[in-house]
């Protein structure tokens, strides 16, 4: 019998490989997309130049606004692997051994995902749909598909290990105890430096430990207690390095509670019916409050969880109803978050959440007789492998992807600011300015609109030599958005274009006092007053750049 079961769980771990190789596995030959790969990838020179310095960088400090050193170590690493297995275009890193790495830790997340699922329920056919819903489910494709959330890939992988240990830790006998402990806290210390959203993962164990093996509430928070204390200082960091001046909007304590049932009603419905996703859903807070049926979507969800509180007893459906939620909890809206300037919700963000719902389906297979189980896997296999495989074929480079997103959201400023640079990089000037023209008119906020305008500008300037209409746009985004460095360079540099230097030293001596830690602002200032013939001056804020650079190295 135990031999019988042995090879069931053998062949379901095969079948599961090779379901999410042939969903998945035709994103190994995709490129890297402009949308945030840039920044964390291929033109970031700490993952590019593969050095102990470089390594040790990401773990002094928040970069790009996130504490993540793991996952840019990871990077790193590939960027390494890349030199030696160089990809056939001329590009300086192949993109075809990042989007493999993401595979890997999706394929990795599902067989432990089964395991862990098989541990709890003790049912392989169960546990095997549960991990299916998991792999193919089409919101996974952003995850999978997209090199820049391999953090959120390998956050997914520690995270699912770390509860799998802390189950083997709970039904194993003294002699095991501390070695599954030991690897669920080493899993989840790893997890929190891949992606912060792993801060949950204490209260997914919890939720597990009380309602699903047994445990009180006394022993379950002593368990947790060496988590929860790994956690903050990380929860720390995290707030010290988000600069809510970057968020277009900051609603009210109680407009926050509509925003998150909103939020939870769009990914239920996403969840249940996987049609139109797309990188940008436009569901901004100001958004979703002007809309009138904001009492409904943010309301009733609120309702229908007290009632099923109230009403229901059952472990097996407020344990997976409970995963989902606290899953979700840090990107609702309950606190505010950089994408909110684009959009509340995501479909990664629904990454490691899959865990309540593949749970919810596993139990429900113990109850479903063998036959009507099968055909039911059958059907999830091809209907939701289908559109997943569909869906990560959007990813397949920067133009398919934002093409796609318009398709569904003609009003996605994220997509019309993408494209625009997307035609500006292929020499496409007239398209480029059509789209950033759309993305000015399409933006919700301020934070948007300055980064469209220091596009335009830029494009004025450089491409088209209209100084004064680059002047316009830069001069404009500057006074939008105070902070945004990009825009003081390129007016600076316009204004330099147009004979005046005076003026644009004066441009970037205001970039210097309202962004004063960053090294590039000076580094342009110096070469202002190095054109000027001021070289005393130009000497001094180049010694300041060359100061904060090193002072961040250390």
């Amino acid at each position: 019998m135990i031999k019988k079961q042995l090879q069931l769980s053998h062949f379901i771990l095969i079948g599961l490989l090779l379901a999410n190789l042939l969903v998945y596995g035709p994103a190994t030959g995709f490129d890297f997309v402009s949308y945030d790969d840039g920044q964390h990838v291929y033109e970031n020179s700490h993952v590019q130049d593969f050095s102990f310095s470089n390594l040790v960088f990401f773990w002094k400090q928040p970069y790009q606004n996130l504490y993540i050193p793991l996952t840019y170590n990871l990077w790193s690493l590939l960027a390494k692997l890349s030199d030696i297995f160089p990809g056939e275009s001329d590009q300086a890193l192949n993109p075809h051994i990042f989007h493999m790495a993401n595979v890997l830790l999706h394929l990795l997340s599902t067989l432990v995902m089964f395991l862990l699922l098989k541990r709890l329920t003790n049912y392989d056919w169960g546990s095997a749909a549960g991990a299916l819903l998991f792999a193919l489910h089409p919101v996974q494709a952003e995850t999978v598909a997209w090199i820049s959330e391999l953090k959120g890939a390998l956050c997914g992988f520690l995270s699912l290990t770390a509860l799998w240990q802390y189950i083997l830790f709970s039904k194993s006998g003294p002699d095991k105890k501390k070695l599954h402990y030991g690897l669920a806290t080493g899993a989840f210390l790893l997890a929190l430096l891949s992606k912060p959203p792993a801060v949950v993962v204490p209260l997914i164990a919890g939720i597990i430990g009380y309602f699903l093996l047994e445990k009180s509430i006394r022993k379950t928070v002593l368990e947790m207690i060496p988590w929860i204390l790994m956690v903050l200082p990380l929860v720390l960091i995290t707030k010290l390095s988000q600069d809510d001046s970057q968020i277009g909007f900051l609603p009210a304590l109680w407009q926050r509670f509509l925003i998150a049932g909103d939020a939870m009603s769009f990914y239920v419905a996403k969840l249940v019916f996987p049609a139109n996703l797309r990188i940008d859903y436009g569901r901004i807070p100001e958004y979703v409050l002007q809309d009138s049926s904001i009492f409904m979507t943010g309301i009733i969800p609120i309702i229908l969880l007290a009632a099923i509180l109230w009403k229901f007893r059952n472990p097996w459906l407020l344990a997976p109803l409970g995963i989902f939620i606290v899953s979700l909890a840090p990107v609702l809206g309950l606190l505010s978050f950089m994408h909110q300037n684009i959009s509340t919700v995501a479909d990664r963000y629904l990454y490691l959440a899959m865990l309540g719902p593949a749970l919810g389906l596993a139990f429900l297979f113990q109850k479903i007789e063998q036959k009507r189980a099968m055909i039911i896997l059958a059907a999830l296999l091809l209907i939701y492998g289908y559109s997943s495989a569909v869906q990560v074929r959007t990813w397949q480079d920067s133009s398919t992807l934002y093409t796609h997103t318009l398709q569904g959201n003609p009003g996605s400023w994220t997509a019309q600011n993408n494209l625009g640079m997307e035609y500006f990089n292929a020499g496409n000037n007239v398209s480029a300015v059509k789209h950033l023209s759309r993305a000015m008119g399409v933006s919700k906020n301020d934070y948007n609109t300055a980064r469209s305008m220091t596009n335009l500008g830029m494009i004025y300037g450089k491409a088209l030599q209209d100084y004064e209409t680059a002047i316009r746009y830069l001069s404009e985004a500057t006074a939008l958005n105070p902070v945004l460095k990009e825009a003081y360079i390129n007016l600076s540099t316009a204004q330099s274009l147009a004979g005046k230097d005076s003026l644009a030293a004066a441009t970037l001596e205001k970039a210097v006092e309202m962004i004063p830690t960053d090294p590039e602002v000076y580094t342009e200032l110096a070469l202002a007053y190095s054109r000027l013939g001021k070289m005393e001056k130009s000497v001094e804020f180049f010694q300041k750049a060359a100061h904060i650079k090193n002072a961040a190295a250390r």
